[in-house]
């Protein structure tokens, strides 16, 4: 994790360093060259641009997937689930002792075996809502791409992890009250503002382009 922070640190570095440079170069090149087709942001109609469009090239879809999956890796964190995968697949590769599996508890098990199911039972779900002829999520051509399922299979690829870590969390006794659930899933993350700014920066600069260029 440490790892990939410091990744992420370096490529916001990166993002300003070409955003400034693409701003000074737009500029002098709009300056030097007044009769070509580029646009400068430092001028008063870029200035204008910037503040008046910087809402509208910010949100996106993918603004909400990072969002929702930040609720979905917090709550996969702070249930306890992903402990519980990694250690039964370490027991499965290494083949551990009798002895050694026993140390899993049984409430543990038991969470794991229910939670395994209300996993699958949303993806049954899911699929009953695609897979049949005139299934609802199917579009008016009856295709799933491009449609209302290509549109929101991510979030809800989400909100089955989420669901599966919050009831994983009930049930091995992590969360014992409302406040423990909504905590959960507000955990601050410490990648997630990071990778917030790297998506906002990166969202900037892709626009700044399209500006400067007329696309």
């Amino acid at each position: 994790m440490k790892h990939f922070r410091r990744m992420v640190c370096w490529a916001i570095f990166l993002l300003v360093i070409l955003q400034l440079v693409l701003l000074v170069l737009s500029w002098l090149f709009a300056a030097a060259w007044p009769d070509t087709s580029l646009r400068s942001p430092l001028t008063a109609p870029g200035l204008r641009w910037f503040f008046g469009s910087f809402v509208s090239f910010t949100a996106s879809p993918v603004l909400v997937w990072l969002i929702v999956w930040s609720f979905a890796v917090s709550a996969l964190h702070s249930s306890g689930l992903l402990h519980e995968i990694v250690t039964r697949c370490h027991m499965s590769i290494h083949s551990l002792s009798t002895e050694e599996a026993s140390q899993v508890s049984v409430r543990s098990r038991f969470a794991a075996i229910i939670t395994l199911g209300v996993f699958c039972l949303q993806i049954g779900v899911l699929l009953l809502l695609t897979l049949p002829r005139h299934a609802v999520l199917l579009s008016v051509t009856g295709t799933l791409f491009p449609g209302s399922f290509s549109a929101g299979i991510i979030p809800a690829l989400a909100f089955i992890l989420t669901v599966c870590s919050l009831v994983y969390g009930v049930l091995s006794f992590r969360f014992r009250t409302v406040y423990q659930l909504c905590n959960a899933l507000c955990h601050p993350l410490r990648s997630f503002p990071a990778l917030l700014l790297l998506y906002v920066l990166t969202r900037q600069l892709l626009s700044t382009v399209a500006y400067i260029f007329h696309f």
